[in-house]
């Protein structure tokens, strides 16, 4: 059975005398303008409902809005696209105005390693490593606290309507601060980035590509816990989570924090119909607010310089960051 939303990847927009629609993986690639257009009058008789656009960046803005205007003329009116934040302005200037016309939703795409970059800006300066690996385990284990106590309210209290709301915007966030100690106290810990992270994740037989991984890529590994018992994917989140305490090194960690991650993707999707950028890109604006000398680059570079030594004095190597994106 099809899924009720299609993939429309228009990555390889070339011309080609062919195309496919393949309903295992519900991706249309390699597409000219007028092949788009046949799929697209097929879809409303397909049941689909919904279409997530992605590498609309290679096609000129006036082709861009004929799609979704096509789309919506088939009575498909849950548009997505995916976008990466790092598109040219004029681009960004387009999808923004589709989506304030209420055309199109937008799913920005971030990479990794910005992630990472902007959460390591935001660390503190501590002793010796013995500190900096007791930020990272007590800080995972607060933060999973919160969140599971945030479940138990939510699923087990008899709340009224508002709080229950109020519960479904808070408990993401203890997500995004859960990511935020898995890619700095810990990551620092253990060397490694989340780069190497996804490159695990995707493909553990290669080496990892040298431009990072785009956050929105787990997205095709996250478990499907549509059915489960809500009870049963906590317990299960759980145990994954203790997968953390078994590390030992770098390549553990990598292997331990990869299921980690796998696993806050599903949640998210699962419970807040969130993918992980929405999380992460969140986190990141609330520490801007939270901590704004803490995106100070030099301030930034002075902790991780100092928690960089720490490290090497224990005769273990760190990737420093070469360059920190200053952008507010």
């Amino acid at each position: 059975m099809m899924t009720e939303e299609i993939k429309l990847d228009l990555t390889n927009y070339i011309k080609d005398d062919s195309f496919n629609l393949n309903d295992e993986v519900n991706e249309v690639t390699e597409l000219e303008i007028e092949k788009v257009k046949l799929i697209i009058n097929h879809l409303s008789q397909m049941g689909i409902k919904s279409v997530l656009i992605t590498g609309a960046e290679n096609i000129d803005n006036f082709t861009l809005g004929t799609i979704v205007l096509r789309i919506k003329e088939k009575g498909i009116n849950q548009i997505k696209l995916y976008t990466r934040e790092y598109a040219t302005q004029e681009y960004l200037d387009f999808i923004n105005q589709l989506r304030n016309l209420g055309l199109t939703e937008v799913i920005y795409s971030y990479p990794v390693s910005w992630y990472q970059e902007n959460a390591m800006r935001t660390i503190n300066n501590f002793e010796n490593t013995e500190m900096l690996r007791l930020n990272a385990y007590t800080g995972i284990i607060g933060e999973y606290g919160e969140f599971f106590d945030y479940i138990k309210k939510l699923y087990t209290h008899n709340l009224a309507d508002d709080k229950k709301d109020e519960i479904l915007n808070l408990a993401p966030n203890e997500l995004g601060d859960l990511v935020w100690y898995l890619s700095t106290s810990l990551a620092l810990c253990y060397d490694y980035s989340l780069n190497e992270i996804y490159s695990h994740i995707i493909d553990p037989s290669n080496t990892p590509k040298q431009n990072s991984y785009d956050i929105n890529l787990i997205d095709d590994y996250i478990r499907n816990y549509e059915g489960i018992n809500i009870a049963d994917v906590m317990m299960n989140f759980k145990r994954i989570l203790n997968k953390l305490d078994e590390i030992e090194s770098k390549e553990s960690a990598i292997e331990a924090v990869s299921k980690v991650l796998i696993e806050i993707a599903s949640i998210a999707r699962f419970l807040f119909n969130k993918n992980l950028s929405e999380i992460l890109v969140s986190n990141i604006e609330k520490l801007r607010k939270r901590y704004p000398t803490g995106f100070d680059i030099d301030k930034a570079n002075e902790r991780i310089d100092a928690n960089k030594k720490y490290k090497e004095e224990d005769g273990m190597k760190v990737r420093n960051l070469t360059s920190i994106d200053t952008k507010n």
